[in-house]
């Protein structure tokens, strides 16, 4: 090969090589358009899963720092708040020639949302342990962007090596709050929950106690010491009804045989 030959081709395969990039850049710019343009139709629609997946779809065809914008707004309206803060941060780091415009509708979206979600801290001395939270990956030490979250309780996992166990924690987060989460060196297993938190029930009854609870009714009133009066006995009633008997025995034998019934105060009480 010719130096001449050699020289044209230096010059020639940069060149063709920047126009198949280009050609190959206007293809990706079409088909995220066209994504883009179905997302913001969907969005109107407030079909916000749809437009989320047809702005995702167009990100990766043709990786643009504008989509975001884009992708918060389907967050916003799924009440995905620390995704969609997530995403207009990102909008706001990246998307140096975003318009003013823009640029101040992302903001605004930002200071609404800050306010409804919690951000977390996590401290922790081992170098590359990888986090998880809610059992989604979030990074490893040191976490490089904000962690935002629902209120409410989550999980944190940490591993400091493949093959460790896991330490694992739970934590409370609260709205417009920020929470520090501590994970010691070399992420250790979380220890094993003692026998103080297992319920016990409590013992049962002895059978005494059961069989006289059957002979009391619990809706008879109770004197000051709580137990029942004492006419609501079942026993009370025969030993009465034995001094009654007894007692008609000796008038009849005082009067005589000349009455044929009980007087009407003793033939009024039922037994």
């Amino acid at each position: 090969m010719t130096k001449v030959a050699i020289v044209i081709l230096v010059t020639l395969v940069p060149t063709q090589l920047a126009r198949l990039a280009w050609a190959d850049d206007t293809v990706a710019k079409q088909a995220a358009k066209a994504r883009l343009e179905r997302g913001a139709d969907l969005l109107v629609k407030h079909g916000y899963s749809g437009a989320l997946l047809e702005f995702e779809d167009a990100y990766r065809i043709f990786p643009s720092p504008k989509i975001f914008f884009d992708i918060g707004l389907a967050n916003v309206g799924l009440n995905r708040n620390p995704e969609a803060l997530q995403a207009f941060q990102r909008f706001l780091a990246e998307a140096t020639e975003a318009s003013p415009e823009s640029i101040a509708r992302a903001k605004a979206q930002i200071e609404a949302l800050l306010p409804l979600v919690a951000v977390v801290d996590i401290v922790c001395p081992t170098a590359g342990t990888a986090i998880a939270i809610d059992d989604t990956s979030v990074g490893r030490i040191p976490v490089s962007r904000p962690l935002y979250l629902d209120p409410g309780q989550h999980r944190l996992t940490a591993r400091a090596k493949e093959n460790d166990a896991p330490f694992v924690t739970t934590f409370a987060a609260m709205a417009g709050a920020r929470v520090t989460v501590l994970v010691p060196p070399g992420a250790p297993p979380a220890a094993a929950p003692s026998n103080s938190s297992i319920t016990v029930p409590p013992p049962p009854l002895p059978p005494s106690s059961a069989e006289e609870r059957t002979l009391v009714d619990r809706s008879s009133p109770a004197d000051p010491a709580g137990s029942p009066v004492i006419y609501r006995r079942p026993w009370f009633w025969v030993a009465a009804a034995g001094v009654l008997a007894a007692a008609s025995v000796t008038l009849w034998l005082t009067v005589g045989r000349s009455t044929s019934y009980p007087t009407s105060t003793l033939s009024s009480m039922s037994f």
